[in-house]
């Protein structure tokens, strides 16, 4: 690949470079037709994503997630000051049946999960006020080829489950201009560079991919079984995961954890640490301990995993 072709508003242009970066998100054009087919995985859920109004009696909440588990549903609920961002997960490939159920399914799974939302729930009316967040994950086995390199979620699509997403785009992006930079100012970027960047991004991103899904079957997949009712705070939901909660062996990928890269700047060697800003993946949450104590909050931490990986849909 020697650049890129774009169409303008006056017309086709075309742009060289030694080098293209794919960085446009979960549905690459880039890699499309650069022909790099991701390996997809499927988490067990998909999310309604909706608006409810903010109420005058409505508290502030601290940490700004709310939430609940109620007959095989997980309400999320973020505070955005003037309205609650919403979003009710359900089983993967269970859509159809719940849109045939209509909108009063919708309501009644707000109530059983969270009834203070109740009045809440009564300014869903019609069907289009709800978007389908179908939720996927996955990973190219090579995120590069002469003259193209992938990162972010055109590299590696996360799951929403702790919010990492961006954290590792932009890690990406810093391994990328540590390793790259020397080679473009020489105007010899190798491929071998390029496979370099992969290296060091491949073992986090398996990492953290390991972990949501460790979390996705162990916590999040038994909350979404149908149960008699509403899954009680600190108890495991009914059915046949209930006795999965031993964390006594965890995966191998669990026993270290990915550390953020360091951002070079200038010649004097002076290094910059990337946090992971408010993502406890990043890094502590492949901590065995850590995700321990995630379990004794189970409820609490359903929310909080899955909500802290949702945004506003564009």
């Amino acid at each position: 690949m020697r650049g890129v072709r774009y169409l303008g508003p006056d017309g086709w242009h075309e742009v060289r470079s030694q080098l293209t970066v794919g960085a446009d998100g979960r549905f690459s054009q880039v890699r499309q037709l650069a022909g790099i087919v991701p390996v997809k995985s499927a988490p067990p859920m998909d999310v309604l994503w909706f608006r409810l109004p903010r109420l005058p009696e409505d508290p502030d909440v601290a940490g700004g997630v709310l939430g609940g588990i109620g007959r095989g549903r997980i309400l999320i609920v973020l505070d955005r000051f003037d309205y609650w961002q919403a979003g009710l997960v359900f089983p993967k490939g269970h859509y159809q049946e719940l849109r045939s159920q209509g909108v009063e399914s919708v309501r009644r799974s707000i109530i059983e999960a969270e009834p203070h939302f109740s009045k809440h729930s009564e300014s869903l009316t019609d069907w289009h006020q709800l978007s389908l967040l179908s939720v996927e994950a996955n990973r190219c086995e090579c995120w590069h080829k002469p003259g193209l390199l992938l990162i972010g979620d055109a590299a590696h699509v996360m799951s929403p489950v702790g919010g990492v997403g961006i954290n590792y785009a932009i890690q990406d992006a810093v391994v990328a201009a540590n390793v790259l930079t020397e080679p473009l100012r020489s105007g010899r970027v190798q491929e071998a560079h390029l496979a370099e960047v992969q290296r060091q991004r491949l073992w986090p991103t398996r990492v953290i991919q390991s972990m949501q899904s460790f979390m996705q079957e162990r916590l999040i997949a038994p909350a979404l079984l149908p149960a008699g009712g509403k899954c009680p705070m600190g108890a495991p939901p009914a059915g046949p995961h209930s006795d999965s909660w031993d964390l006594a062996r965890p995966p191998h990928c669990l026993r270290r954890s990915p550390r953020p890269p360091e951002f070079r700047v200038g010649k004097d060697g002076q290094t910059v640490v990337l946090g992971n800003t408010s993502s406890l993946m990043a890094h502590a949450f492949a901590d065995v301990a850590t995700v321990s104590i995630l379990v004794r909050l189970r409820p609490l931490c359903w929310c909080w995993l899955i909500g802290s990986g949702l945004q506003d849909p564009a």
